[in-house]
């Protein structure tokens, strides 16, 4: 899979549409955490969520149900890399 620039569409707070994601590393009802293809990760929380799609060669990602927040933080960098700055 090519690296891409992740990208988030919510509809109407009732379904979710990405780009980029790399892994789904945990789910359920309220939260689904992902890792981005660019090294971050993303944190969707809300009710009654439901993972419709997850193309892992593609990084193509889909969920329904009431979205009410997405969270992202950077990727960490080694503490040799930030030590060496």
């Amino acid at each position: 899979m090519e690296k891409t620039v992740p990208n988030f569409t919510i509809e109407y707070k009732k379904s979710l549409a990405a780009s980029g994601i790399a892994d789904v590393t945990s789910f359920n009802d309220r939260e689904i955490r992902l890792n981005l293809t660019e090294g971050g990760k993303a944190i969707i929380t809300g009710e009654g969520m439901k993972i419709v799609c997850f193309e892992k060669r593609t990084g193509e990602f889909r969920l329904v149900g009431v979205v009410s927040g997405v969270k992202f933080s950077a990727a960490a960098q080694s503490f040799l890399k930030r030590f060496f700055k």
